[in-house]
């Protein structure tokens, strides 16, 4: 989905993600109407382009995730083959 985003200004959080290339902030009812036709506007022109952008920032967050996880496995002996390297690993013997 190629959408553009639109976030109120006020919010708590989610604002970190909402950028130049993929939305705007309007502050409230009185100015969220020109806010949009300003997005609208750099759409049609090509000067945002928030799937490219998600692309760009977030390809490769499920390997480096999956690499993040295996460090924390790695770390905590969760990597560990067989019942008998947890056993190795007990203080209760």
């Amino acid at each position: 989905m190629n959408a553009t985003v639109v976030c109120n200004k006020n919010i708590f959080g989610g604002w970190k993600y909402i950028n130049d290339e993929n939305g705007g902030f309007f502050e409230d009812e009185n100015d969220a109407v020109d806010v949009i036709k300003e997005l609208l506007r750099k759409k049609e022109q090509g000067l945002i382009d928030p799937l490219g952008w998600f692309d760009r920032e977030y390809r490769d967050a499920p390997k480096r995730l999956q690499v993040f996880i295996e460090q924390l496995r790695k770390e905590n002996f969760y990597d560990l083959e067989s019942d008998d390297d947890v056993k190795a690993l007990s203080v209760f013997d």
